[in-house]
């Protein structure tokens, strides 16, 4: 609110990075600078055509990704050979592989529920299955979300069964983030799917054994988003300088920097990264990318649902609701939250 306000008044910063959600409030107030005919143009050419167009508002690109968000399966190599467990390039070989370090008394999947870790792992199974009319209903209001669907209720019946099997903890009610990072970090966990904000981290701080990452296998969509966005309030007093800055994050030398460092660029030349892990993560996004197959955050599509869909979650971790009413509460602060932001035409 505070930035609103200063940029209804021109005092806020001639350039603000924030989410989604915020930008859109942005574009509502009318506060956004379009940036075509203020950036390079040769810079804007370069972007990915679905980060720009997840960044557009009426029509004008307003807002512009620097580095994406997507998510991934971070598998601890070493513990697969351990207990000589293949790393799954099926579906069916995920869930295989999860039921064996089961039997092997080692809980497979680092996932926290007092934030979004359970919550990504249910819409990762949700985008697995989804299809492009469930992601348009849900992300864009195109049409009614069909809440009888195969691929929301079998995704809540699916994480209730993993956390039935052993394959999530139920002390994962008393997690955060930064909990199953450390722990992923320490080699405590096989399996681990978090940002890719975490892999340049991971590059860094895990020496104790190889690693890995993916979608998971067989997945429809990509779960992510177009991360962090940079844009140029309507007031600012010095949009030249702004707009020099962006186009200098958004350049080669930048984008390939990101790169190689561990994170998702939107501009890089893949050509360019140098290191293995982080171009084939790049190369992955990319496919998914290019044909709009990233279905982005369930929370994405109204602001109330950062908080309520995680909650929800917590109670089914910890045994205090079944998986029919977390759908159905789920569903009621869904309507809730698209209602009030008067997004949807009915």
């Amino acid at each position: 609110d505070q930035v609103m306000i200063a940029a209804n008044s021109g005092d806020a910063a001639d350039v603000i990075m924030g989410n989604d959600q915020m930008m859109s409030a942005f574009n509502g107030a009318q506060i956004l600078q379009p940036l075509e005919g203020v950036l390079d143009q040769a810079v804007i050419d370069d972007l990915i055509p679905v980060s720009k167009e997840a960044t557009m508002y009426d029509g004008k690109l307003c807002s512009v990704a620097w580095m994406p968000h997507p998510v991934a399966m971070f598998y601890n190599k070493d513990l697969f050979a351990k207990y000589n467990i293949k790393i799954p390039t099926t579906y069916d070989e995920f869930v295989d592989a999860c039921q064996k370090f089961v039997d092997a008394g080692v809980t497979p999947i680092a996932a926290d529920a007092q934030e979004y870790g359970v919550m990504w792992l249910w819409w990762q199974l949700v985008s697995k299955n989804a299809d492009s009319k469930f992601i348009d209903n849900w992300q864009l209001y195109r049409g009614d979300v069909d809440w009888n669907s195969k691929v929301l209720t079998n995704s809540v019946k699916t994480i209730n069964e993993w956390l039935d099997k052993g394959f999530i903890s139920r002390n994962a009610t008393g997690m955060k983030a930064e909990d199953t990072t450390q722990a992923f970090i320490k080699g405590e966990y096989p399996i681990y799917q978090t940002g890719t904000w975490n892999q340049g981290r991971f590059v860094k701080q895990i020496k104790s054994f190889d690693w890995d990452a993916a979608v998971m296998p067989e997945s429809n969509y990509a779960v992510g988003c177009a991360g962090n966005l940079l844009v140029i309030p309507e007031k600012s007093h010095h949009k030249d300088l702004s707009a020099k800055f962006i186009d200098y994050v958004l350049s080669d030398d930048v984008q390939n920097f990101l790169g190689n460092a561990g994170g998702i660029p939107v501009a890089a030349d893949t050509s360019k990264i140098t290191d293995a892990k982080s171009k084939a993560m790049i190369e992955e996004y990319d496919s998914y990318a290019k044909d709009g197959k990233l279905s982005y955050y369930p929370d994405y599509a109204a602001s109330n649902l950062t908080d309520a869909v995680p909650a929800e979650f917590q109670e089914l971790v910890n045994g205090t609701k079944k998986p029919a009413d977390v759908l159905k509460n789920i569903h009621e602060k869904y309507d809730t939250g698209v209602e009030d932001m008067g997004v949807k035409n009915n």
